[in-house]
């Protein structure tokens, strides 16, 4: 189990769209919200990284912004604290590039269409890459 941290949209078929702050229990098996994984820093400390989180604006009424604009801003949030996180990416770009190339990389074998061998990926864990070691932890 973990905790995901994230801005939904409340409700997909209203416009203007209606953003929402979510801190939930989930699972760290894959779903249609989490296909991939990746570790890019290692926590200093639990409750400086959570406030920072905590603290991270929603932004109503800007059609621009969307989720991934929450997270750079989550991100930059607990980058500004010194005490929060330890060793790791610190900043966006890095951690974007690596993300897309992560998930490229996953769908060119198919992880998420089906269409790769059977028995090729657990299915009932999320492919999983760490940036600090720059190896795939979970195929």
């Amino acid at each position: 189990m973990g905790v995901r941290f994230h801005a939904k949209n409340s409700n997909p078929l209203t416009t203007p769209r209606t953003w929402v702050f979510e801190e939930a229990d989930s699972t760290l098996k894959p779903n249609n919200a989490q296909l991939v994984r990746i570790v890019i820093s290692k926590v200093k400390n639990s409750v400086r990284l959570l406030e920072a989180l905590r603290s991270v604006a929603v932004v109503q009424g800007d059609p621009d912004w969307n989720c991934i604009s929450w997270v750079r801003a989550a991100l930059e949030a607990v980058w500004r604290d010194p005490k929060a996180l330890g060793t790791g990416l610190k900043d966006w770009e890095s951690v974007k590039m690596c993300a897309l190339d992560y998930v490229q990389k996953k769908k060119d074998q198919h992880r998420f269409d089906g269409k790769a061998p059977p028995g090729r990926f657990d299915v009932y864990k999320a492919a999983t890459y760490d940036a600090l070691q720059r190896r795939e932890i979970v195929e």
